[in-house]
């Protein structure tokens, strides 16, 4: 699982057959350079974790810091059983008001997303379920409300993607469950301007490339994903 909390990225794995292409720091070096902000952009740290202590905790603490923003790191966090990973990420994740979400990754006919344009970043649509709204009604009344696309076809769920936030002086954890969709091109998207959206497009494969160093890190992750099952 990973997930993406002020652009640092805490993705918890197994070790379980892991071949390491970095190695492993120990979380208190590995806590230090994100803390003092001594890493690069798009610096990987990995960690072993033997035992949960207070980890959950200091993650959940560590996510809070304001500089980290523009550190864009990774951290990896490596356990050697499902029991140890599963406990530290829930002591992690009671620090925070859990949320949930659906969203719509559109494809139309000619190979282009349907890609929405707000607070100076692309993302793709999604929004909060009505009370008791099913997810996948939810995902495709949130993109006919953003983008001005009425005519969808509904697929498939894709993936769930997780991420933090900073709301009313409350941290938030956000699942969103992410549905692929069918559009048309004939369709003219139109952007939902009282959400602060100032743009909804079809965009290609290729603008995509160009124009995604402007968008969250999260949104990037699940293009790559898309794409790289649409080569399969």
């Amino acid at each position: 699982m990973k997930i993406f909390a002020l652009q640092l990225a805490l993705q918890f794995e197994l070790t379980s057959g892991q071949v390491f292409s970095v190695l492993p720091r120990p979380w208190e070096e590995a806590a230090a350079l994100l803390r003092e902000g001594r890493t690069t952009p798009d610096q990987l740290l990995a960690v072993e974790v033997q035992e949960a202590g207070t980890l959950g905790r200091e993650l959940f603490e560590l996510q809070q810091q304001p500089h980290i923003r523009e550190q864009q790191a990774e951290l990896s966090l490596f356990f050697p059983s499902p029991a140890l990973r599963d406990q530290v990420f829930a002591e992690f994740r009671s620090h925070f008001r859990e949320v949930a979400a659906a969203g719509g990754i559109v494809v139309n006919e000619r190979d282009a997303y349907l890609m929405i344009h707000n607070q100076e970043k692309w993302s793709l649509p999604k929004g909060h379920p009505d009370p008791g709204e099913p997810l996948h009604e939810a995902a495709l009344r949130e993109v006919r409300e953003e983008t001005g696309v009425r005519t969808l076809e509904l697929g498939p769920l894709f993936t769930q993607t997780l991420h933090t936030y900073l709301r009313k002086g409350r941290w938030h954890l956000k699942t969103t469950h992410w549905y692929l969709m069918r559009g048309s091109a004939a369709e003219q998207p139109s952007p939902q301007t009282e959400e602060q959206i100032d743009a909804a497009v079809w965009m290609s494969r290729a603008a995509w490339l160009d124009e995604s160093r402007d968008s969250y890190p999260l949104t990037r992750q699940l293009m790559e994903q898309v794409f790289w099952q649409a080569l399969q």
